[in-house]
């Protein structure tokens, strides 16, 4: 509330007149003036909250305008021409401003603030906290066997979903999900309670029957019968006899008339006799058998392998039959100029299983110039970290193993091969060792792994052997194929057989020696004294 007031104070003047009257009858007015100071106007305004309640306070605000000297009544008293203040009266009341000055003016102004007794501030309702809704639980338990004998154990399995807590009535608490054998003395119920934090749970149960007192003998179950299996195997190679190489492998080069001997080795890895074994052969038309060749464990046979096959009896199990026969390649009319494979396939077949093959290649090359035969490449290896000692063509390894491998190249020819170059891309998964290579036996410079290794000049029959290692890179698992190619200014290249490299171990891995072998003599030796034995019991009995 505000309120203003103007006071103005009242002006006093005297007027004096003295009349004169001059001797003529005539009268002159003079006035006087008695001049006091005219009051200064003085305005005075004062404000306050409109109302309050016992306790709080209320804001009082004056002004004045020509005033020198202000107050204001309640207990205030001299304040400054203009202000403000707090003040908190415990009943209604009007506070009045006077304000002054030295010329005589005067103001005053009032203003009421209303009390209207104690004031509560009502204690808001709090917000209810919402009530979590609980997280289903699921839980499962179960036995195995569900019915035993007093002394044996069965196994109680659990399971739950959303537990965080889970309590087994006869075991306390136990993992959220487990297992645990138990020997109950009687029949038992389990029960399982699985609860969480945001108050879901759940139960289930699980009982074991115990069916009497006492060891239970446990019946020894009738074994199961092994199964009559007969199981034959295969395995065929062949050797260049032409060439002066004495080791046998998957694959041999060739030229036109060359001599070639195929091994084929025939086993029964069952566990019964294979009955009425017969093996055939079945030669390409660019190779001619050569009659009276063939032989069984190192007896003579019959011809007959390569036109219908022949029988071998029975095969017991794990007995094995060695068969050798020879074949010739045929002149070079029937060959193109350049590389051709001959394929050779071998198959042995019983009355009470089925058949099997295997594969032997010759690889035949022509010379490009009438009567002009061309180099020859063979291609071996051995495991150095499996101390292998026999060359092999196939080799068993793991990773971070050292494989040798040797590279045999002759020249048949009766021209001279000029700059023969032998190269060897190793496969993915192999890596070179540096500083392995040499070249008859003679420490040379690397480079038959990359662009490849020059070995000069060979003459007619002269032979030349390459020689480096490489390791099988760390993690490799899969099967490697590793071959070689020669070639020389006036012979066009040829491609060596491959070296396979198997991951792991496998059994009946080809051994290919580069010597006499012992197990070839006793091999002989067995089948001499059993071809005697034979001969003597027939003469008994005639």
């Amino acid at each position: 509330m505000t309120s203003t007031k103007t006071t103005v104070l009242k002006n006093f003047g005297i007027l004096t007149i003295i009349g004169l009257f001059s001797l003529f009858g005539s009268f002159l007015l003079l006035p006087t003036t008695t001049n006091a100071d005219t009051p200064t106007l003085v305005s005075v305004s004062i404000g306050i909250t409109n109302s309050i309640c016992i306790g709080q306070q209320a804001h009082l605000s004056w002004s004045s305008v020509g005033a020198t000297t202000t107050s204001i009544d309640q207990g205030i008293g001299a304040v400054s021409p203009s202000g403000d203040r707090y003040v908190s009266p415990t009943v209604t009341t009007t506070y009045t401003i006077t304000g002054t000055n030295s010329s005589g003016g005067y103001g005053t102004a009032s203003a009421t603030v209303y009390v209207t007794g104690s004031c509560s501030t009502p204690t808001p309702t709090p917000t209810p906290t919402p009530t979590p809704t609980p997280v289903p639980v699921a839980v499962s338990i179960s036995a195995n066997p569900f019915s035993l004998c007093v002394g044996q154990s069965a196994h109680l399995s659990w399971t739950t979903n959303n537990a965080t807590q889970v309590f087994i009535n006869q075991l306390g608490a136990v993992n959220l999900s487990g297992s645990q054998l138990v020997s109950p003395s009687q029949t038992t119920t389990y029960t399982i309670t699985a609860t969480n934090s945001s108050g879901g749970s759940a139960v289930a149960s699980t009982t074991i029957f115990t069916t009497g007192y006492g060891y239970c003998f446990t019946p020894t179950p009738t074994p199961t019968p092994t199964p009559n299996v007969t199981n034959l195997t295969i395995t065929k190679d062949v050797i260049n006899l032409s060439s002066g190489n004495s080791f046998v492998s998957n694959s041999v080069n060739a030229q036109p008339g060359d001599s070639v001997e195929f091994v084929i080795q025939i086993g029964n890895s069952g566990n019964t006799i294979a009955n009425n074994v017969r093996l055939s052969d079945f030669l390409p038309y660019q190779l001619s058998y050569i009659s009276g060749s063939t032989t069984i464990d190192g007896s003579f046979a019959s011809d007959g392998i390569t036109a219908g096959g022949f029988y071998l009896n029975s095969l017991f199990n794990g007995q094995t039959k060695i068969i050798k026969f020879r074949a010739s390649a045929r002149d070079a009319s029937v060959f193109n100029v350049g590389n051709t494979q001959l394929i050779n396939t071998a198959r042995v077949t019983a009355d009470n299983t089925g058949s099997v093959d295997d594969t032997a290649f010759v690889n035949v090359s022509k010379g490009e110039v009438l009567g002009l035969t061309t180099l020859q490449i063979q291609k071996t290896g051995r495991n150095v970290t499996k101390g292998d000692l026999a060359e092999k063509t196939s080799i068993n390894a793991t990773p971070n193993d050292t494989i040798e491998f040797l590279i045999r190249v002759k020249n048949l020819s009766s021209v001279t091969a000029y700059n023969v170059i032998v190269t060897d891309t190793l496969p993915t998964g192999m890596t070179y060792i540096n500083n392995t290579t040499s070249l008859n036996n003679i420490i040379t410079s690397n480079g038959v792994t990359g662009s490849g290794l020059n070995i000069g000049t060979l003459s007619m029959n002269q032979e030349a052997m390459i020689r480096f290692y490489a390791s099988v890179n760390p993690g490799t698992t899969a099967t490697l194929i590793n071959v070689s190619q020669a070639r020389a200014d006036n012979y066009s290249q040829i491609v060596s057989n491959p070296v396979v490299i198997t991951l792991g171990v496998v059994l009946g891995a080809l051994s290919v020696k580069t010597g006499a072998s012992s197990t070839l003599y006793i091999s002989l030796l067995a089948g001499l004294f059993s071809t005697l034995g034979f001969y003597w019991y027939k003469i008994r009995i005639v």
